[in-house]
């Protein structure tokens, strides 16, 4: 009788596993059904379980051929690392109907193990979609719109005044000098901070920048973050070293120039008001401040400086390559500086509507080589279809700058470097200037991106106005073709290279000798 009942029970206890297990099998069938009838993205060829990962592309090449990719797999492709999706978008259409329209859904970011351990974690340009970058993000709105940034003329001009002094002296300084000048302008914005020389720390830091580069890099914390616990011998364990580097010079990067902030504020000995100063006395409270506040701000000033810095200076470094490479752009842009602003004094914002063509020149070296060509990647928070093909929840996503700017039913001649093409018609092409392939998408969209287009336009211009840039020649006087190179990582940078700038004529040099540049 006991083995009977004991044999029902085991047999009831079997039934209602199996039950349980059809009511699982039920459930994932049910909620897998409209992923089964949604077709997949297109996608390239690529390998069992490890996907397309020996066929991902160099960071240097990998915007190029996903565009090839683009050509042949359609306008949204995607990829598989390892279980992971990643989506690439080659088309302005695509890119508004998902970045823009359903911003919503494509604004958070995927984890980037490097910079976070590196301790940019709660970074505006690579924290998730929630509070912090929200609260970062409203810091930034007011001291970065298109109204306020009139205020900081006078950083800009002054700054770009040292620039063409630095070039009339130091020409082979060109480097420093083009960093000194973003960093100079940004420094004294959003720290108050004035830079004086080279050896100024504040500008070190600017130099600093340079360590993130690597950040970026592919490496085993992509694939799991155990590997973090790796020695640094192992093969492919470079990234321990790395960090162990960096952290200490980001961090640095964040608290050095803060302190200095905070404590012209305690002092009450704030002499140049600024981003930082204005927020950490907002915050502020009977000489104090909340921990959270601080690292808030400290984050969002430095988030501002970083970004800034270095895409603006390797912008003014594209913008000689592509004066040497197209001389006649030069000759054109100066014409009309001559004819519109004359060569008594130096271009100054008001004179941007009166200079098309100057402003031409510098969305058309923001296209020609955008300096982010692939953004920061974004990633989906839900499921989504796009023209009937499936977007998987937790992808990642990435619009394809270079395959915008080369789109031939956008551009004519998109691989040629025309700025009239951005002139309105019959004088040009009439097209548009794709800000958000330079800028980025969406919620996501630089916030800084009326300053530093406005830094970029008066440095180009008043190097046009006053110095010609030409090939550089040899002891022979030959000349010497410009061997131009890259190197991508945060951002694209040219590898250094060689030309000539001296002033216009004698007028050009006396004019910048004679620039009353006195505190």
């Amino acid at each position: 009788m006991y083995a009977s009942s004991y044999l029902c029970s085991i047999m009831s206890i079997i039934i209602s596993l199996l039950l349980a297990l059809l009511l699982c099998a039920g459930t994932y069938w049910a909620l897998t059904k409209k992923q089964r009838r949604t077709p997949s993205l297109p996608s390239p060829p690529g390998d069992p379980v490890l996907g397309h990962l020996r066929y991902m592309p160099s960071l240097n090449e990998r915007d190029i051929i996903f565009h090839e990719w683009g050509r042949k797999y359609g306008d949204v492709f995607v990829m598989n690392i390892l279980g992971k999706s990643i989506i690439v978008i080659n088309s302005e259409k695509a890119a508004n109907e998902i970045m823009e329209k359903r911003s919503a859904i494509y604004s958070d970011r995927p984890p980037i193990p490097l910079l976070e351990r590196c301790g940019w974690k709660d970074g505006l340009v690579i924290a998730g979609y929630g509070p912090l970058w929200a609260a970062q993000r409203k810091m930034m709105q007011r001291p970065m719109s298109k109204a306020t940034i009139m205020e900081y003329r006078d950083i800009q001009e002054r700054e770009a005044d040292l620039l063409m002094l630095g070039l009339l002296e130091q020409p082979q300084e060109y480097f420093k000098l083009l960093r000194r000048f973003t960093a100079g302008t940004l420094m004294a914005i959003i720290y108050g901070h004035r830079i004086r020389s080279l050896d100024d720390k504040h500008y070190k830091l600017a130099e600093d920048i340079d360590s993130l580069h690597p950040s970026v890099y592919p490496s085993l914390l992509d694939i799991s973050p155990y590997f973090a616990y790796l020695p640094s011998w192992f093969p492919g364990a470079w990234f321990v070293d790395y960090i162990k580097e960096t952290r200490p010079i980001l961090l640095n990067m964040i608290r050095m120039p803060l302190e200095r902030a905070w404590q012209e504020v305690l002092s009450d000995s704030v002499t140049m008001p600024s981003y930082a100063s204005n927020h950490l006395r907002a915050a502020s409270k009977d000489g104090k401040i909340s921990e959270q506040d601080w690292w808030t701000i400290g984050m969002s000033s430095s988030q501002l400086i970083t970004g800034g810095i270095d895409t603006s200076f390797q912008t003014l470094q594209w913008f000689i390559v592509c004066i040497l490479l197209h001389p006649e752009v030069q000759v054109k842009a100066q014409c009309q500086i001559d004819e519109m602003v004359g060569r008594d004094r130096l271009p100054h914002f008001t004179d941007k509507d009166a200079l098309p063509y100057v402003q031409c020149v510098v969305h058309e070296v923001m296209r020609w080589l955008p300096v982010v060509p692939l953004g920061i990647p974004h990633k989906s928070t839900s499921e989504d279809v796009y023209e009937g093909m499936r977007i998987p929840k937790g992808a990642i996503v990435m619009v394809n700058s270079r395959s915008l700017t080369w789109d031939e039913n956008v551009f004519h001649e998109p691989r040629q470097f025309k700025p009239e093409r951005f002139l309105p018609q019959p004088e040009g092409a009439g097209e548009t200037f794709p800000a958000n392939s330079v800028f980025g998408w969406g919620r996501r969209i630089c916030p800084g991106r009326h300053l530093a287009e406005a830094t970029i336009w008066l440095a180009i211009a008043r190097i046009l106005a006053v110095f010609t840039i030409s090939k550089a020649k040899d002891a022979n006087g030959n000349t010497i073709d410009p061997d131009i190179k890259w190197d991508t990582g945060l951002v694209r940078h040219p590898e250094p290279f060689l030309f000539d700038i001296v002033p216009r004529d004698d007028k050009a040099s006396e004019f910048i000798k004679n620039l009353n540049l006195h505190d």
